[in-house]
């Protein structure tokens, strides 16, 4: 797994790629120096100081805030894109005292939104700075490229595609220091297609041990 990790690491680290599809053998042990359960523990142990937000979203699990400040994360995921009204002084405090109701509300019903909701709010991460840059793994991906179990509906699945597509073209998220990452099993071949291959994402395969590696470990 090693030659084919080291050059993923390496380019997230020079900030060379912003958008990932990685594939394949992605739920086995993964050994470099030490031991990882799987690929997304491996990314997070080893991301701490480039990355100090760390973010994870899957059909079952929602979206969990792995590193970083939970409140401000949620709060730029829940940001309502029109300008608020102003308030009076005599106002403010009740206002504030709703507006941190509707703050841990939002962060409660997060893991129930469905899948194109959730899309929205990583959208308005994406574009946010955030303080400190972010990396954000959509796990079991291969549901949002192709829809082979009925995990969401037609409509919505177009619209999840086009999130990807529009993201992975995006110059802006580069900008703003934030990797998105696609992990699934079988998601490279689906998710090459709907991308075209193009040059602007990274797109891995792991493949499974070999017997000799697998006498070595």
């Amino acid at each position: 797994m090693s030659s084919k990790i080291m050059p993923f690491l390496d380019s997230i680290r020079q900030n060379k790629k912003h958008f990932y599809i990685i594939g394949g053998n992605i739920f086995d042990t993964a050994l470099l120096d030490t031991s990882y359960p799987d690929f997304v523990h491996l990314i997070f142990s080893l991301t701490p100081k480039k990355f100090p937000n760390f973010i994870t979203y899957d059909l079952f699990s929602g979206m969990q805030v792995l590193r970083g400040d939970k409140e401000a994360i949620m709060r730029a995921a829940n940001k309502n894109e029109q300008a608020a009204p102003a308030r009076n002084s005599n106002a403010d405090a009740l206002s504030r005292a709703f507006d941190q109701l509707n703050s841990a509300q939002n962060l409660a019903q997060q893991n129930e939104s469905s899948p194109l909701n959730t899309f929205r709010a990583i959208d308005r991460m994406l574009h946010e700075s955030l303080g400190n840059k972010t990396i954000i793994i959509l796990q079991y991906a291969d549901a949002f490229f192709q829809n082979t179990n009925g995990a969401v509906s037609q409509f919505d699945l177009v619209a999840l595609q086009t999130a990807l597509h529009k993201w992975a073209l995006d110059e802006s998220v580069h900008k703003n220091g934030h990797v998105l990452i696609c992990v699934g099993k079988q998601i490279n071949e689906s998710a090459g297609s709907l991308l075209d291959r193009c040059g602007c994402v990274h797109q891995i395969r792991i493949p499974k041990p070999s017997e000799e590696e697998r006498l070595e470990y």
